[in-house]
């Protein structure tokens, strides 16, 4: 999935000749706290609510300092790699623009992290979570214990906690995986089953219900 896919034609653009007060108006209308500004098909960047309340309603945006600028992506930027500007420019929307630099739309940033979250662990599957120190990390061997009890990996999650320590959250192929967190737990793996019986205090557990929460999926 591309940028130009997830557009959303309803999201308002500001201009430079737009008001304070109107810009506050849309903010609030789309519950979000930033909004794109645009000129003539250029992205100016993005203005943020928290700066609008130093100014009067009455003034114009072009007499608003810009919070985030050159945080346009082109059409074709694929969802992973926009999740990951996103996340590096900490910013709630998102301009596309296309090949000559012109705007074409906005996104949602929670709308690009909701489409990643359901690609990685839609469907019917199992879940499990995995916790792995770095020396004994091998994908390969996981897979293998796997794949030994009739099950496979369809999508995983990692995160890397510190420079010791690996977590994951992996999706298999069927919803019974008692055989596969057995096998692994026999080879010395610390695994736990994800579902409305898993130990709540276990960490990706709670990363994983957090960030559904978050997104409301």
């Amino acid at each position: 999935m591309l940028a130009r896919d997830l557009i959303e034609k309803d999201l308002p653009a500001l201009d430079i000749d737009d008001k304070v007060g109107t810009a506050l108006i849309y903010m609030e209308e789309e519950n979000l706290n930033q909004l794109v500004l645009v000129h003539e098909k250029e992205v100016l960047g993005v203005i943020e609510k928290d700066i609008l309340f130093n100014f009067d309603e009455e003034t114009k945006l072009s007499l608003v300092p810009i919070k985030f600028s050159n945080v346009e992506v082109k059409e074709n930027q694929h969802l992973l790699l926009l999740a990951e500007h996103c996340i590096n420019r900490d910013i709630e929307v998102c301009p596309v623009v296309d090949f000559e630099n012109k705007y074409l739309g906005s996104i949602k940033t929670v709308d690009i992290y909701k489409k990643v979250i359901a690609g990685q662990f839609s469907g019917n599957g199992g879940l499990m979570s995995l916790e792995i120190s770095e020396k004994d990390y091998s994908l390969s061997d996981i897979s293998r214990i796997i794949e030994t009890e009739g099950l496979r990996i369809e999508k995983l999650y990692l995160s890397q906690e510190n420079q010791n320590d690996y977590h994951f959250i992996i999706k298999l192929n069927k919803k019974e995986i008692d055989p596969a967190i057995n096998s692994l737990k026999r080879f010395g793996y610390k695994v736990a089953q994800i579902n409305e019986r898993a130990n709540n205090s276990y960490p990706d557990l709670e990363r994983y219900e957090q960030l559904m929460k978050y997104l409301e999926i």
